[in-house]
Order: structure tokens, then C-alpha cells, then sequence
């Protein structure tokens, strides 16, 4: 697992890493990432990264509130588990058949329905 300061810009080095956390105001962008592929990826609130489409092994992604990855930054990944959590620019995910965990705000995104009620929504999805 990595987890670093706002003054690394890149990791594109660290091939093994299996694990990024680069939330809130990390100096980690789109470039600092583009050679690598994460299986978990916590991007929450930070604004650099818009995309993970390149991480072809990518399982987890946090992409909490203003996050800068959208609709567009997902597109082709299949994910297992997805949070979104008020991340209005998130709303479509039925692209991802191996989705099994789906995180939610009630007003944020129009993913699945049928969410408990509690400070965050969740939701397990069950597909077949």
C-alpha cells in the first residue's frame, strides 16, 4: 500500500504497488498514475486524477465527493466495489457485471435503488 504526501507528483516507478491512496489535496495526477495498475485505487477528493480506465486490474475505487474522476474515467473498468459517495458526476455503472458493493449519497447519482437508510447508502448488489 502506498500512501503518500502532496509533494510526490508521480509513481509511474512503483510497478508492485498494489494499493494507492492519493485523496484530498495530493500532488498525484492523471500523469503520476498513467504507467501503473492499481487493484485499489482511493482517489477521494482529489481533483488531479479524472481517470482510471488504463487499470485494467483495478477492483476498488473511492472517489468520494469532489472527486475529478466522472462517468468518463470509468468507463472501461469492471469493478467489484465502487464508492461515489457524493460524487455527483458519477451516475452510471451498469457497464460493470462484476460490481458487488456500490456506495451512495440519496441525492448523488442515480445509481441502483433499494439502498438502506443511513448516513451513507450501500448497497449489495446481487447479480447473477
Amino acid at each position: 500500500m502506498l500512501d503518500y504526501d502532496k509533494n510526490i507528483a508521480t509513481v509511474n516507478h512503483m510497478t508492485k504497488s498494489k494499493v494507492l491512496i492519493a485523496k484530498s489535496k495530493r500532488g498525484v495526477d492523471d500523469n503520476g498514475i498513467k504507467n501503473i495498475y492499481f487493484e485499489k485505487l482511493d482517489a477521494n477528493l482529489n481533483r488531479k486524477i479524472t481517470t482510471a480506465n488504463h487499470m485494467t486490474n483495478l477492483k476498488e475505487l473511492h472517489t468520494y465527493g469532489f472527486c475529478g474522476i466522472d462517468n468518463n474515467g470509468i468507463k472501461n473498468i469492471n469493478l467489484e466495489i465502487l464508492d461515489a459517495s457524493s460524487n455527483q458526476k458519477i451516475t452510471d455503472e451498469k457497464h460493470m457485471t462484476d460490481l458487488k458493493e456500490l456506495w451512495m449519497n440519496k441525492n448523488h447519482g442515480t445509481l441502483p435503488i433499494n439502498a438502506k437508510k443511513s448516513k451513507r447508502y450501500y448497497h449489495q448488489l446481487m447479480r447473477t
